[in-house]
């Protein structure tokens, strides 16, 4: 005798009304938050909500100084013909002689921990290496 044993089958509930539910859902919420976050100054207040308050930005030229007054401030650099530069807000650009290589790191770290700055550039030049005469070389007095 055979036996065949036939498995129970339950009928599979519709997926499509489902799909068309979550599509309506997802595109009832888009429109809203389209809606809400449209402008982006609305957008940029949401966002500031969400990060906290933000230090103050100081201006090129008022960062400058404060890095100027910090290094001349500063005991043992020894910096001469000091000129900080603010080339943006928050980027302080250094021109003037360092007597060592530590003293031109040092004044460029010290800068960077001011508050608003992000980013220093160093064009501080270092007495005994820097100055060194450039030997003139002449493709004429070369030989062949």
């Amino acid at each position: 005798m055979r036996s065949s044993t036939v498995a129970s089958r339950r009928p599979h509930p519709p997926i499509l009304p489902w799909a068309l539910a979550g599509a309506g859902v997802g595109f009832l919420a888009g429109l809203l938050l389209g809606e809400r976050y449209h402008h982006r100054e609305l957008a940029r207040a949401s966002v500031r909500t969400l990060r906290g308050a933000r230090p103050v930005r100081l201006s090129a030229a008022a960062t400058a100084r404060a890095a100027a007054n910090l290094l001349e401030a500063e005991a043992g650099l020894g910096i001469e013909g000091l000129r900080a530069q603010g080339l943006s807000a928050g980027v302080v650009e250094l021109a003037g002689w360092a007597p060592s290589r530590a003293a031109r790191a040092r004044a460029a770290r010290l800068v960077a921990t001011l508050p608003g700055v992000d980013a220093v550039v160093n064009h501080l030049l270092v007495r005994g290496e820097d100055d060194l005469p450039v030997p003139d070389l002449r493709i004429a007095d070369q030989s062949a």
